[in-house]
């Protein structure tokens, strides 16, 4: 059975775990259409009716949880209509109504009095059809109808109204001016609805609410329509800052060039957008190849500078969708100009082939190179209403119109901190969810608070507080001695908030060269659950329920910043994928290092805890602010600075300068393993880079070249 698995998967070097059904499948794409289907079905129905989530593994999305907590408010304040009612009429000796119409068959029976409405009286009325006329005698009566009705205005000296546009019926006779009434009117109404959304438009962006419209539209925020609504127009209309772009697939490579943007778009709220990539290569071939649609290619002829300056006869630039591309089998779909020169078969045409380029340039480079930090829908889009975007119906912006900048202080989000550090060879560790209090714009706990920026606040007023949850990871679980509680790691966190203000803290002339002196000695600190589990898979499904139960409270847009290098994260923790995930670099230091630290080897515990609280303070005053600066600097998205944030914005910002001198770009996934061009026919055969790669020592990892060719 395996070994029929592996040859039908190409890929023989597949051992036990590989064998896994959710490593065969693309597991989470499954899952994910498991639960909308789940949410259509049930639990949106049954939030809608006031029932509690019947399936509690599937969470509410962020709208539903808006529309149910508005429901059941209990401070809602209450119609006028509701505390007055219609008063029902009264029937007395004193109240003698007209006597009612009894019905012929009725009478004898019940009195008129009791009888009540009775039976229903049906009137019918033949409908009379008009003499039909010809159309000589149609015109001439318009006609004269028209000098008739015009006459008096004209003698009186009036303003001449103009006439009402007269209906054309249809007939078999009147089928081309019927049509070309139609035209007009419907030309017209395009025309109307233009300019209303023009209006709209420029109404939102002004942030005028004087519009009766407009304020029907926001009071139907709390229902499904008018968030879908408003959803849909803020994203065709407003500007998106880019969190996270990443890849649906498990092992990092989309089998269909499909990816996931994280987006906080212009109404502050964050929402998810898949983006559909074609894979792009470049073939130098030695004869003149058909141009255009060819089959589901599409060729043209470029000009590019290939990797180390080698010359080439005719380069085309081929564009195609990314499952043709994962199967080899569009080489056989390129055509010679000249039919002469028709190639037999398959190798006859990769013999007329000389190389291929970009085969092995990461998607995921390309579409961070392309949107940048901040995009926008194109006006090339048109109408299209579905959530699912080309790549190139975005653009960049280089300057942002709302805040100036990427993630501006206006914009309102919280964040959370994920932490790990688990001895794999030890089983101990710890695993630590920071559930930060406050947040940017609306959220934040002070107007001059900015997340980006804590050292421009004054000393001693950036609050660090948060709601921490502990999961001590050691053999035994609940049943081993403990070494910390709760109430010790509050205090633990007060005394090492207070050194690290007081280090360096003072410098000329007042000022304070510390990164920490900003924070808030009045930050709280509380930790509601500590728990000790055997292994770090109960640390892991501890922290799941925790995310998950923050979703449900609809808590708004956050962020996870995580520390962890483990790159099965969001298999081990499924909720992760609901936010957008900010990796985050150690603190520095040898003890924050997990390839070179080590716990004692008894109560190690309250140094394992002193060490996640170390990280937790450098995220959020340092590590964070950071990155956020590299972003802007570099204009890639936060969630794809990776971990180390140098590096990263080598890679984008140098695959940006190639691309604008027009160079073919040589980046790889395999690291030591450049794209330098790739054979044709090993395309065909599925093994595509085999001939071209070879073995490189340092260099960048997705830019190493320094194999002699």
């Amino acid at each position: 059975m395996k070994h029929y698995l592996r040859k039908w998967l190409k890929s023989p070097g597949m051992e036990d775990d590989d064998f896994d059904i959710r490593n065969v499948l693309d597991w989470d794409y499954y899952i994910e259409r498991l639960n909308n289907t789940i949410r259509k079905i049930i639990t949106i129905p049954a939030a809608l009716q006031k029932v509690p989530n019947p399936v509690p593994r599937v969470p509410h999305p962020d709208w539903l949880q808006t529309t149910v907590r508005r429901m059941n408010d209990k401070r809602k304040q209450k119609s006028i209509k509701s505390m007055f009612g219609v008063k029902k009429p009264v029937l007395g000796d004193a109240e003698v109504s007209s006597p009612s119409l009894v019905d012929m068959e009725d009478f004898g029976g019940r009195s008129a009095a009791a009888a009540g409405p009775g039976r229903p009286v049906v009137h019918s009325r033949r409908r009379r059809a008009l003499p039909r006329l010809s159309p000589d005698v149609a015109s001439a009566t318009d006609s004269a109808e028209a000098g008739t009705a015009a006459s008096p205005a004209l003698a009186g000296g009036a303003a001449v109204t103009p006439e009402k546009e007269v209906r054309v019926r249809l007939s078999n006779e009147t089928v081309p001016e019927w049509l070309t009434q139609k035209k007009a009117l419907w030309r017209k109404q395009r025309k109307d609805r233009r300019a209303k959304r023009a209006a709209e438009s420029s109404q939102i962006a002004k942030g005028d609410s004087s519009d009766p419209k407009k304020q029907k539209t926001k009071s139907g925020l709390g229902s499904m329509e008018g968030y879908v609504r408003n959803a849909a127009e803020a994203l065709k209309t407003s500007e998106w800052h880019v969190l996270e772009v990443r890849d649906l697939s498990s092992d990092g490579t989309s089998s269909d060039g499909t990816l996931q943007v994280w987006a906080m778009v212009g109404n502050g709220s964050l929402q998810r957008i898949r983006i559909k990539l074609p894979r792009i290569v470049y073939v130098d071939s030695r004869v003149e190849l058909k141009q255009g649609l060819v089959g589901q290619l599409l060729v043209k002829r470029v000009e590019r500078h290939l990797p180390h300056n080698r010359s080439c006869g005719m380069l085309y630039e081929v564009s195609m969708p990314e499952r043709l591309f994962q199967t080899g089998d569009w080489i056989g779909q390129l055509k010679p100009s000249d039919p002469s020169v028709e190639p037999s078969s398959l190798d006859g045409l990769g013999r007329l082939l000389d190389s291929v380029y970009e085969t092995g340039t990461p998607l995921l480079l390309k579409a961070t190179m392309h949107l940048g930090s901040v995009c926008r829908p194109g006006s090339d889009r048109g109408g299209k209403s579905s959530r699912e975007y080309e790549l190139m119906e975005l653009s960049p912006v280089a300057r942002p119109k709302e805040g100036g900048e990427y993630l501006h202080p206006k914009l309102s989000y919280r964040r959370i901190f994920l932490y790990e550090n688990v001895n794999a060879r030890k089983k101990t560790g710890l695993v630590g969810v920071f559930v930060m209090e406050g947040g940017s714009g609306d959220r934040s706990s002070s107007s001059e608070d900015d997340l980006s920026r804590p050292q421009s606040s004054s000393d001693g007023s950036f609050q660090l507080s948060a709601t921490c949850h502990f999961w001590v990871v050691k053999p035994g679980g609940k049943r081993v001695q403990r070494s910390i509680t709760a109430r010790q790691c509050e205090g633990l966190f007060g005394r090492l908030l207070a050194q690290l203000r007081d280090i360096n803290g003072g410098g000329d002339e007042g000022e304070s060269s510390n990164d920490y002196a900003c924070l808030s000695p009045e930050s709280n600190f509380s930790v509601p659950n500590l728990s000790y589990v055997p292994d770090e898979a109960g640390a892991f499904a501890g922290a799941n329920d925790v995310l998950n139960k923050y979703l449900q409270s609809n808590n708004g847009p956050t962020l996870l910043m995580s520390n962890t290098a483990r790159p099965d994260l969001r298999k081990l923790v499924p909720t992760c994928n609901s936010f957008p995930m900010v990796p985050l670099a150690f603190p520095p230091g040898p003890a924050h290092d997990p390839s070179v630290s080590s716990l004692p080897a008894l109560n190690w515990e309250p140094t394992a805890v002193q060490l996640c609280l170390e990280a937790y303070i450098h995220a959020g005053a340092v590590s964070f602010p950071r990155r956020v600066s590299c972003a802007r600097f570099s204009r890639v998205p936060l969630g794809n600075l990776g971990r180390d944030e140098n590096a990263s914005m080598f890679d984008v910002l140098y695959a940006r300068n190639l691309a604008r001198s027009r160079a073919a770009l040589w980046a790889s996934d395999a690291p030591g393993r450049p794209d330098l061009g790739s054979s044709a026919l090993a395309i065909g055969a599925g093994a595509a880079g085999a001939d071209s790669a070879c073995e490189a020592d340092g260099g960048n990892e997705i830019w190493s070249d320094d194999c002699d060719r």
